[in-house]
C-alpha cells in the first residue's frame, strides 16, 4: 500500500522502533506518481553528505553526518519536491544522489529557477533534434536532386555525342556521294578513271571514320 509522503516520516520511524526498516516504504511521487523507494541513496541538502545506509539513515529519518531532517525530497524523476512535513519548505531539500543537482539551492526560488532552466534546457534539445530531422530530410531530398542531375547530364552527354558521330559519319558518306557525282561528270563516263576515284572515295571514309 502506498504511503502519502506527510505521513512517511512518522511511519518510517514506527517501522524504525519495531526493527520493520529492512523493507522500504512504497512512496510515489506527488507530481509524475512514479515509485520513489524510501531507501533509495540520497546527498542531504544541508551538509552535502551522501547517505548510504539508506536503511537506518534513510531521507525519512536524518542525515547520518548532521542529523538534520530534509523538509522535502526531491523526485529524482521530474525534479519536482514532496513535502515531508505541513511547512512545504523545499530548502535543503534531500536529493537522489544520481541526481545531477546545482552546486547550491538557497531557496525554493533558487530550486522553482533550477526546475525551469532544466525544462527550458530539455526543450531546447527537443528543438535541436527536430531542426536536425528537417536537415537530413533536406539533404536526402539534396542528394536525391544531385543524383538526378547527374545521371540527366551522362544522358543528355549521350546524346550529345551521338549526334556528333552521325553528323561525322553521314556528313561524310553525303561529302563522298556528292565528290563522286562530281567526279562522274568529270571523267566524261571513264570507267577505268571513275573506278580510281571510287577507290580514292573509299580510302577517304576508311581513314576518316
Amino acid at each position: 500500500m502506498a504511503t502519502p509522503t506527510l505521513k512517511a516520516r512518522r511511519k518510517f520511524k514506527q517501522r524504525l522502533f519495531f526493527g520493520l526498516a529492512v523493507k522500504p516504504l512504497r512512496l510515489f511521487c506527488n507530481h509524475c506518481g512514479k515509485y520513489i523507494p524510501s531507501d533509495s541513496e540520497w546527498r542531504c541538502g544541508y551538509c552535502d553528505t551522501e547517505n548510504l545506509r539508506t536503511k537506518l539513515y534513510s531521507f525519512l529519518r536524518k542525515c547520518q553526518q548532521c542529523k538534520r531532517p530534509p523538509k522535502a525530497f526531491i523526485c529524482p524523476h521530474c525534479k519536482e519536491p514532496n513535502f515531508l512535513d505541513k511547512k512545504r519548505d523545499a530548502t535543503h531539500a534531500a536529493w537522489n544522489i544520481r541526481t545531477v543537482v546545482p552546486a547550491v539551492v538557497a531557496n525554493a526560488e533558487e530550486l522553482r529557477s533550477w526546475r525551469k532552466q532544466g525544462r527550458e534546457d530539455e526543450k531546447s534539445g527537443l528543438q535541436h533534434e527536430i531542426e536536425i530531422a528537417k536537415l537530413n530530410a533536406e539533404l536526402i531530398m539534396v542528394k536525391k536532386s544531385v543524383e538526378f542531375k547527374e545521371k540527366k547530364s551522362i544522358k543528355e552527354s549521350l546524346e550529345e555525342s551521338l549526334t556528333e558521330f552521325e553528323a561525322n559519319t553521314m556528313g561524310a558518306r553525303m561529302a563522298a556521294k556528292n565528290r563522286r557525282e562530281l567526279y562522274a561528270k568529270e571523267v566524261n563516263n571513264d570507267p577505268d578513271l571513275l573506278r580510281d576515284y571510287d577507290e580514292m572515295l573509299q580510302a577517304w571514309l576508311d581513314n576518316y571514320l
